[in-house]
């Protein structure tokens, strides 16, 4: 699955960068070892979260893990 959604690279010690397909509300986030994930029903005002949030990674763990559905769509 090819991604076409343009990536932001962030400041985050194990998440490379992220980005947000607002139709479809699905958060992409490549971790620095490589492996993008898609999370599927995301509200886009989550995403404005992670993209503020003092520590990416404490965010993407109270806010997305756990919540909404996911899956690997690169190695």
């Amino acid at each position: 699955m090819a991604m076409k959604v343009p990536m932001i690279t962030i400041n985050s010690s194990n998440a490379d960068s992220v980005g947000y397909d607002k139709t479809k509300k699905e958060l992409f986030v490549k971790f620095r070892g490589g492996a993008t994930y898609r999370y599927t029903k995301v509200p886009e005002i989550v995403f404005k979260s992670l993209l503020e949030a003092e520590s990416f990674g404490q965010m993407l763990n109270e806010r997305v893990k756990g919540r909404y559905e996911y899956e690997k769509v690169t190695k």
